[in-house]
């Protein structure tokens, strides 16, 4: 299916705490989405019911669950939209057009990727702005249909050609969603003589933001591989008007004046909580890789995705007593059952055993579960943080087979802490994991919605690589021609904001970090992306304090 069903909060209207008035109707809005994804799920699987039979019991039951949402979980209002029944029939062309071009100047300070926006220079009207700085170029771009997109699986391919004027002439062409894969980026560029340069859009850092289904995209690339010498640039194909701005490269900073990139260190009033997925299991495959990382982060609750069903969580915590030691006490593990090729687990130190919920079954098929599990841990104080780890299936785009899959994983494992938060009596509450958001951002929502222990939602933490420029998570380790994904945030920590303030957030690629960090950590600059395609994301939490 094509389409998706997309959410805005008002800005006004109900307020963060709804308190007594959503517990006592979380129970009751749950079992209905449930049902509504439970007669989704009937008709997404049947192959004898009429093609438009099925998008109209599509569309009549995600409006249905949708509207039941908006008036439940936020009484000030949610914005719906749904796609139109014409775009579940057959792919439509998506459209980016060039409003305005605000400058192409150098930006004082350099954009993040993150998707937000906040540090672009305001706009005098809504549209694609070009921003660069030296030879990084920031694209703010807009779609301008109703619909959000997912810019990596658009309905047909946009491209971005760059034609590069001065000493060394070439062109790079970026496409969104090739023709030849349907999905994906590619990148080719030739020189004057039609000559290939390069084919993969990591050559040239290509990186963008959000990668769920959006209006509105931050985008950035850099020629600083290909321009050499001051050179005029002319963008063509987004909108009717070629773009003309300048790329100038910066000169190479003298020994000892580039800034030290390190690891922020935990203070002592904080707890360290590390959501990592290690790629088929290459935590315990590659032990000495794993430890030289695991050594320079020391974090206190790990949220592991990804070991496969052969490693055990007796093999996880020997591993772990032996790399980072027993003070404190040993290390206890809880992981997902054997069955789904790849397991989730929760680790933490001192607890024999550990009560932990490790069998949350799916709502459509009772034979299947979710790849998820859930530990009590005792912080002291008579403290005690409810910890899971979760890895929602992969691929797709919004309102796709496997976006409602993660809706529905979303959901059984959202209303199964709901009830260990009461079970448990836990004043805490942290969700990490690879949620794979590459559809649309219900997941997220759904797995937030009312799970802090005072009735709000959880906060969502907001972790940067530690050269400050994007919050991507998951790259390509190859990082070739046969990339067929640029980097993005897949994996998200959550946390409940009532009890737990975030004293600050990073997201670690070892190659991120200066020489001198990583002779201080005894780490290798390709430790992180050689062990997993997957960066260890990290949040440092410490007590809420208490209003006086």
């Amino acid at each position: 299916m094509g389409g998706g069903i997309y959410f805005r909060r008002f800005s006004g209207g109900a307020s963060r705490k709804r308190g007594k008035w959503w517990s006592g109707k979380r129970t009751w809005f749950l079992n209905f989405f449930y049902a509504g994804f439970e007669a989704l799920w009937v008709f997404e699987g049947s192959t004898s019911m009429h093609c438009n039979t099925i998008q109209k019991q599509y569309q009549a039951a995600m409006h249905t669950c949708t509207a039941r949402l908006a008036s439940l979980l936020y009484p000030g209002g949610l914005q719906i939209g749904m796609p139109p029944l014409s775009s579940l029939r057959r792919r439509r062309h998506s459209v980016f057009l060039l409003l305005a071009v605000l400058s192409s100047q150098a930006s004082a300070v350099p954009q993040v990727v993150d998707g937000h926006f906040h540090d672009w220079p305001k706009a005098e009207e809504a549209g694609n702005r070009i921003q660069v700085d030296g030879t990084r170029v920031w694209i703010d771009l807009h779609h301008q249909r109703a619909t959000p997109v997912n810019l990596q699986h658009l309905d047909a391919p946009l491209e971005l050609v760059f034609k590069v004027e001065g000493q060394t002439l070439f062109e790079s062409t970026l496409t969104f969603s090739p023709v030849e894969r349907g999905m994906g980026v590619a990148l080719a560029t030739r020189d004057q003589d039609g000559r290939v340069i390069n084919e993969s859009p990591y050559e040239l850092g290509v990186v963008f933001a959000p990668t769920t289904a959006s209006n509105r995209f931050e985008l950035l690339i850099d020629f600083s591989s290909l321009v050499t010498k001051p050179a005029r640039c002319r963008l063509v194909g987004v909108g009717d008007e070629v773009l003309l701005f300048d790329l100038t490269p910066r000169e190479i900073d003298e020994p000892g004046t580039t800034p030290v990139v390190s690891i922020p260190r935990c203070p002592a009033d904080a707890i360290r909580l590390m959501s990592w997925n290690v790629r088929f299991g290459s935590l315990l495959e590659q032990k000495e890789r794993a430890g030289r990382i695991l050594k320079a982060l020391q974090p206190d609750i790990l949220l592991l995705q990804e070991l496969v069903d052969e490693q055990t969580a007796v093999d996880v915590a020997s591993f772990l007593d032996e790399t980072l030691g027993t003070r404190g006490g040993a290390w206890q593990v809880a992981a997902s059952p054997i069955g789904s090729r790849l397991r989730s687990m929760v680790a933490a130190r001192g607890m024999a055993p550990p009560e932990m919920v490790n069998m949350i079954r799916m709502q459509t098929d009772a034979s299947r579960f979710v790849r998820a599990v859930a530990m009590k841990i005792d912080l002291g104080d008579e403290r005690r943080l409810l910890a899971c780890s979760i890895h929602l299936r992969c691929c797709g785009s919004a309102g796709g087979k496997e976006d409602l899959q993660r809706v529905e994983e979303a959901t059984v494992i959202q209303r199964s802490l709901e009830q260990l938060l009461e079970e448990w009596e836990c004043q805490d509450i942290v969700i990490g994991g690879d949620l794979n958001l590459v559809g649309s951002r219900l997941p997220l929502q759904v797995l937030t919605t009312g799970l802090d222990p005072s009735g709000a939602d959880l906060d969502i933490a907001h972790p940067l690589q530690l050269d400050g420029d994007s919050l991507a998570t998951w790259a390509d380790p190859s990082g070739n021609a046969a990339s067929a994904f640029t980097p993005g945030r897949l994996d998200w920590l959550l946390f409940s904001g009532s009890s737990l303030e975030s004293v600050q957030a990073f997201i670690l690629d070892t190659s991120d970090l200066s020489t001198q960090a990583l002779d201080e950590h005894q780490l290798e600059a390709e430790d992180a992306p050689l062990l997993s395609d997957h960066f260890p994301v990290i949040l440092d939490a410490r007590k809420q304090q208490e209003d006086p």
